[in-house]
């Protein structure tokens, strides 16, 4: 209206039509009641976007859109220009070229997208609805921008990270403009134009632009080709938007797969299933479009089969050969460190009862099974072998499988048992030991394993196989036993004792692993010629004696030992004819009549014959066990073993081995003997009170084999109280009454 121009042109807004091909006529009015023109208009389809695949991509732009829509190929004329605004800043014009009249299918969206509906329920929730069949046009030409390069990112703005633009679609109108530029020729004059109309009611429908993933680490880079090897992927900005339709994906080949987010550096994704065992490229995205190459390949290979394994037993040492026996092994695998043998501990509840170590035993929902493993080494098609590792306990069951990638093991799985070797017993024994065997001492020993004993080289199956136990024969043969005897005097002559035969190897071969148990060697059994005492205390430090031949601990691997009964006690040799036997561990008492056979062994094991038996005594209860000092209370001890040969030297002591008063015993029978407190005092150091307790014990032998018991008893001395009254004085005969005694202030009760 400048310079008093006069207006030449208006805007109307069409009404909603309902028949798109329509020709309608357009008539102007300024005053609302006189109208002219008669214009023709023609009705199409309105411009509108009803999908975007895919709802998101990455901020360096390129991604292909296709958008799905109607009146985007319906302008009037045809060469109309359409255009695309991703966002307020950037527009490119529609080639109609890549526009396609298609009818619409959800399900075919979804797949493009390679997501379902469930997934895209909350992208969805603005979008218009879309009946299933519904004619729509599809242009597939739009191309994201890269939004990098649009912005200034002032601070605190960050290049890079990227968000979400709205998608419009709109058109290019033409209209009549003045030519202000002084250097054109049509300056002042009207010219031709057109401005960017983007309706904002023509979507709702927004996109997301993310960062694209960084990709640093994978594992596994192979699997089965049956697929579903779960393959973990660690970098950086990974994300998971469901509004956006941003999910993480994984391209197998050319074969996608949806992931599964954990963090910003971490996904998974399970491999498809194929039919080439090959290595293919793996890809990520976040859309499912636009693909990153991870710089890896993932290799293919069919599923080995594990038919067996052998050995089935193995050292806790670990190191044993263990031989996989199956199908589709593959040099291929040959030194990747993925490819290894599993080795899973069984829950000690499953086994047997013989087997199982109570205090091992864990509930299921307790257990947590521990785990080894160890690289396998590929042999042949048909063969590999891995070491046992060690960490497992004698007598624990391990399951034994295969894996080539770490994650995806065989289907079959096998028992691999663990053993272990405590030592043997004994390490010597008579050249012409008869009815004995050595121990072989351990865990995890079964009837079935392959065992033998090796004695002097010589293989021999053993005599009986515990769970716990080994039994070997002692001797290799008769006709070496003799030979032994017979080459006594050589062995003389080059610095043998008589009674020394020598030593030999003694090894067990279990499975085919030999464990060496050091020599064994043979002597000549000794002689018991006397014992004495044969009374002796069944606890404390009594000595007993024993007297013969051919005593003696300078022999490799000798091991002196005594036995009184069933009961060991300590030897130590004193000369060839003396070895004196220290009791040290307590020895039953035992019935009138009865006796404990006392021998002597150079291995603690081959016990020599002997004829002498002894017979114990001690103490099992006294009464009292106090008295008033300076008194002498008849004490009754009940025990064992008192009617004895030296009954008349019995005797009971009072104290300690320092300060003891001792007074005679009297013998009443076999289990009950009195002797009375002593009517003296002991020394006692100036002001120390007079009441106390002390040691008690009793003793037949001379002092000079320790005679004296040591069960523990004691006998407490007192200061006896003195009466001053009894209240009452007087009672009823025949009523039960309280009596109330007072003693006195200088002799009280304690």
């Amino acid at each position: 209206m400048k310079n008093k121009a006069l207006a030449d042109q208006i805007r109307c807004r069409t009404p909603l039509w309902d028949f798109p091909g329509d020709v309608v006529r357009l008539d102007v009015s300024i005053n609302g009641q006189d109208y002219y023109g008669n214009y023709p208009m023609n009705m199409v389809d309105a411009l509108s976007t009803l999908r975007l695949a895919p709802l998101c991509g990455p901020i360096q732009g390129g991604t292909r859109v296709n958008i799905y829509g109607t009146g985007m190929n319906s302008s009037v004329p045809q060469e109309a220009s359409v255009i695309v605004k991703f966002g307020t800043s950037y527009s490119q014009q529609v080639d109609k070229s890549n526009i396609e009249s298609i009818t619409y299918s959800d399900d075919d969206y979804h797949e493009e997208l390679h997501l379902s509906d469930k997934l895209l329920k909350i992208a969805e929730t603005n979008y218009p609805d879309v009946d299933d069949k519904q004619a729509v046009e599809k242009y597939s030409g739009a191309i994201t921008p890269n939004i990098t390069e649009m912005f200034n990112f002032d601070a605190p703005d960050v290049r890079g990270q990227g968000g979400v633009v709205s998608v419009l679609i709109g058109e290019n109108v033409n209209i009549s403009i003045t030519d202000h530029d002084r250097n054109s020729s049509t300056y002042k004059q009207k010219i031709d134009s057109y401005i960017e109309c983007a309706y904002y009611d023509t979507s709702d429908l927004e996109f997301y632009f993310y960062r694209d993933p960084i990709v640093t680490k994978l594992e596994p880079n192979s699997g089965l080709t049956s697929g579903g090897t779960t393959v973990d992927i660690s970098g950086a900005w990974f994300a998971e938007l469901p509004m956006y339709g941003l999910f993480p994906f994984c391209r197998f080949g050319g074969i996608v797969v949806r992931g599964r987010y954990i963090s910003t550096t971490r996904i998974q994704c399970n491999s498809p299933q194929t039919d080439q065992s090959n290595a293919v490229k793996i890809e990520v995205s976040l859309n499912a479009f636009d693909w990153v190459d991870t710089g890896h390949d993932f290799g293919y290979y069919e599923k080995p089969i594990l038919n067996d394994i052998r050995p089935r037993y193995g050292n806790i040492a670990g190191g044993t050969e263990v031989w996989l026996k199956g199908a589709k092994f593959s040099n291929a695998t040959n030194g990747l460190k993925t490819v290894m043998c599993r080795f899973t501990q069984v829950n000690p509840k499953s086994i047997g009862a013989e087997e199982a170590d109570d205090d091992a035993v864990a509930d299921d929902d307790d257990f947590n099974a521990p785990i080894r493993f160890m690289p396998a080494y590929y042999v042949d098609q048909d063969t590999m072998k891995c070491a046992s590792p060690s960490g497992f306990g004698g007598g624990d069951k391990v399951w034994v499988d295969l894996t080539f990638n770490g994650v995806d093991y065989t289907d079959n799985k096998f028992e691999f048992n663990y053993y272990a070797f405590y030592g043997s017993f004994p390490k010597s024994a008579p050249y012409d030991a008869t009815n004995q065997f050595i121990q072989v001492r351990g865990k995890g020993f079964h009837q079935d394993m392959a065992i033998l004993c090796i004695l002097d080289n010589v293989e021999m199956a053993p005599l009986a196989v515990h769970y716990n136990l080994i039994k070997c024969p002692m001797i290799v043969d008769k006709e070496k036993r003799r030979r032994l005897a017979h080459d006594k005097e050589n062995k003389q002559a080059h610095g043998f004792s008589e009674n020394d035969f020598g030593s030999v190897s003694f090894e067990i071969k279990l499975e085919g692993v030999k464990q060496s148990f050091g020599n064994f060697h043979y002597y000549r059994q000794c002689v018991i010629d006397d014992v004495t005492p044969l009374i002796a205390p069944n606890d404390g430090k009594g000595a007993i004696y024993v007297i013969g031949r051919g005593f003696r601990d300078d022999f490799e691997n000798s091991r002196l030992g005594c036995r009184i009964g069933n009961t060991l006690a300590h030897a130590q040799l004193l000369d060839s004819n003396t070895i004196r036997c220290t009791i040290n561990n307590e020895l039953p008492l035992i019935e009138e009549g009865e006796s404990l056979l006392v021998t002597v062994a150079l291995n603690t094991y081959s016990w020599a014959a002997s004829d002498f038996s002894m017979l114990p005594y001690g103490i099992t209860a006294m009464y009292p066990n106090m008295g008033p000092i300076g008194q002498s209370t008849n004490i009754l001890v009940t025990g064992k073993g008192f009617d004895n040969d030296l009954r008349e030297n019995g005797r009971c002591k009072f104290g300690t081995e320092d300060h003891y008063i001792i007074v005679e015993a009297n013998v009443l029978d076999n289990e009950h003997l009195i002797c009375k407190s002593p009517a003296e005092q002991f020394a006692l150091p100036e002001g120390a009170s007079e009441i106390i307790s002390v040691p008690f014990a009793i003793a037949f032998q001379e002092d000079l084999y320790f005679p004296f018991t040591q069960s523990g008893e004691k006998y407490r001395m007192y200061r006896q109280p003195r009466l001053d009254a009894v209240t009452p004085n007087e009672v009823h005969v025949g009523r039960l009454s309280e009596l109330y005694v007072t003693a006195r202030d200088d002799a009280p009760f304690w």
